[in-house]
């Protein structure tokens, strides 16, 4: 990696309602940071930070400004409300030079320092079967790679669509289908809150996830579907059972008794 120009991007999609959230570090000289902003607003941000409007509603059409307007190495997708491990970006992407890799996928811990859900065992390749609770900031990958093999965020899925989940599934389960190879691994590219909204059980989550998995596994990998839904329909039904089998409070407990 050059030690005189940035090696790796920072691409943080954001809108104007939440461009507040952003903590920006000083100057790295090896890390640029690009901001994609959806909405009207006129941000104060350090002279170093690189911002593009984005005219299109979604995170998807966001993700895919930033692939558009990165011309360094590595890239590292990033949302408003995480705070990114510099460091821990930089020593992966010096990682992956000669790794033999297009892409990492890394971690994210909540702010007490628990990974914030079961990941995949280091050094295990990235397959179709173990890609499906991979969040966007958990993504690092070789530009020249991604823009080679064309593949792009689907825009009709991701926050501020009428599909809020699934689009890091399509975008790798897309990466691999091209022939993209990746790893997981056990750096920490960031921090983030034990709560996202991608997590949960309702309804709702579980049809858009559906939704997602059936585009995603499309083609000549539609055989994985079936494993997917099926997963997918054990994950509700035990979330289900947790919240059933929940000891009421007394209070709810005793207005159930009269």
């Amino acid at each position: 990696m050059s030690r005189n120009s940035p090696d790796l991007t920072l691409g943080i999609s954001t809108t104007a309602k939440n461009i507040s959230r952003l903590k920006i570090r000083p100057p790295e000289r090896r890390l640029s940071v690009l901001v994609s902003l959806q909405g009207r607003a006129e941000p104060r941000l350090p002279k170093h930070v690189r911002v593009i409007r984005c005219q299109d509603v979604g995170v998807g059409h966001s993700r895919n400004a930033v692939i558009e307007n990165t011309n360094t190495e590595f890239l590292a997708f990033c949302d408003d409300d995480v705070l990114p491990n510099y460091d821990q970006l930089l020593e992966a992407a010096e990682q992956l030079v000669s790794s033999g890799y297009d892409f990492y996928i890394g971690r994210l811990f909540d702010f007490d320092g628990n990974p914030r859900k079961r990941y995949s065992r280091p050094g295990t390749e990235a397959r179709f079967h173990n890609i499906g609770k991979v969040g966007t900031p958990e993504i690092l990958i070789r530009v020249s790679a991604l823009k080679k093999s064309g593949v792009r965020f689907d825009p009709s899925f991701g926050a501020g669509t009428l599909s809020p989940l699934g689009d890091e599934l399509i975008f790798l389960s897309d990466c691999l289908k091209s022939g993209l190879k990746g790893q997981h691994i056990s750096a920490v590219f960031g921090f983030h809150s034990a709560e996202s909204s991608g997590r949960g059980g309702d309804l709702r989550k579980f049809a858009h996830r559906l939704r997602a998995g059936r585009r995603a596994y499309r083609g000549n990998t539609a055989y994985i579907f079936p494993m997917f839904f099926a997963k997918t329909v054990a994950g509700q039904l035990f979330r289900l059972s947790k919240e059933f089998l929940k000891p009421q409070s007394p209070r709810r407990k005793n207005h159930s008794q009269k």
